[in-house]
Protein backbone atom coordinates (compact mmCIF):
# COMPACT_ATOMS: atom_id res chain seq x y z
CA UNK A 1 0.00 0.00 0.00
CA UNK A 2 1.04 3.53 -0.97
CA UNK A 3 -0.28 6.56 1.01
CA UNK A 4 0.91 10.04 0.44
CA UNK A 5 -0.90 13.28 2.34
CA UNK A 6 0.03 16.74 1.69
CA UNK A 7 -0.85 19.71 3.04
CA UNK A 8 -1.57 22.69 1.12
CA UNK A 9 -3.27 25.62 0.41
CA UNK A 10 -4.12 27.45 -2.52
CA UNK A 11 -2.86 30.94 -3.35
CA UNK A 12 -4.54 33.54 -1.68
CA UNK A 13 -6.42 31.39 0.59
CA UNK A 14 -6.88 31.63 4.43
CA UNK A 15 -7.83 27.79 4.73
CA UNK A 16 -5.37 24.82 4.21
CA UNK A 17 -6.76 21.09 2.59
CA UNK A 18 -5.28 17.86 2.74
CA UNK A 19 -4.60 16.32 -0.48
CA UNK A 20 -4.66 11.85 -0.35
CA UNK A 21 -2.83 9.86 -2.85
CA UNK A 22 -3.73 6.32 -2.41
CA UNK A 23 -2.18 2.97 -4.13
CA UNK A 24 -4.04 0.05 -3.01
CA UNK A 25 -2.72 -3.46 -4.47
CA UNK A 26 -5.00 -5.54 -5.76
CA UNK A 27 -3.87 -7.99 -2.77
CA UNK A 28 -4.50 -6.36 0.11
CA UNK A 29 -5.32 -7.90 2.62
CA UNK A 30 -8.56 -6.97 5.53
CA UNK A 31 -5.62 -5.91 7.78
CA UNK A 32 -4.26 -3.47 5.00
CA UNK A 33 -8.13 -2.09 4.68
CA UNK A 34 -8.20 -1.89 8.12
CA UNK A 35 -4.66 0.26 8.55
CA UNK A 36 -5.96 2.66 5.25
CA UNK A 37 -9.19 3.40 7.18
CA UNK A 38 -7.50 4.36 10.56
CA UNK A 39 -4.98 6.19 8.64
CA UNK A 40 -8.05 8.04 6.50
CA UNK A 41 -9.77 8.42 9.61
CA UNK A 42 -6.95 10.34 11.75
CA UNK A 43 -7.02 13.03 8.80
CA UNK A 44 -10.84 13.79 8.74
CA UNK A 45 -10.64 13.81 13.10
CA UNK A 46 -8.69 16.79 12.08
CA UNK A 47 -11.68 18.68 10.64
CA UNK A 48 -9.51 19.83 7.42
CA UNK A 49 -11.43 19.26 4.12
CA UNK A 50 -9.59 16.44 2.44
CA UNK A 51 -9.30 15.26 -0.88
CA UNK A 52 -8.94 11.40 -1.30
CA UNK A 53 -7.68 10.22 -5.06
CA UNK A 54 -5.94 7.25 -6.73
CA UNK A 55 -6.04 3.25 -7.14
CA UNK A 56 -8.38 1.46 -4.66
CA UNK A 57 -8.68 -1.33 -7.12
CA UNK A 58 -12.36 -2.24 -6.21
CA UNK A 59 -13.71 -4.07 -8.79
CA UNK A 60 -17.17 -1.55 -10.00
CA UNK A 61 -18.13 -3.64 -12.37
CA UNK A 62 -19.41 -6.49 -10.03
CA UNK A 63 -22.40 -4.80 -8.26
CA UNK A 64 -22.47 -7.58 -5.43
CA UNK A 65 -18.55 -7.54 -4.47
CA UNK A 66 -18.49 -3.79 -4.85
CA UNK A 67 -21.26 -2.98 -2.15
CA UNK A 68 -20.42 -5.26 -0.02
CA UNK A 69 -16.33 -4.47 -0.16
CA UNK A 70 -15.15 -2.96 3.44
CA UNK A 71 -13.31 -0.11 2.19
CA UNK A 72 -16.45 1.13 0.45
CA UNK A 73 -18.78 0.02 3.23
CA UNK A 74 -16.83 2.24 5.36
CA UNK A 75 -15.76 5.03 3.62
CA UNK A 76 -19.39 6.10 2.17
CA UNK A 77 -19.98 9.01 5.07
CA UNK A 78 -16.77 10.51 2.80
CA UNK A 79 -18.91 13.37 0.68
CA UNK A 80 -17.90 12.98 -2.34
CA UNK A 81 -17.88 15.52 -4.99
Amino acid sequence: MEILWLETAPFKSKRSFLLNGIYRPPPSTRADDISLENNIEKAHLLNEQTILIGDFNFDASNSQTYNKHRLRKSLRWLKTV
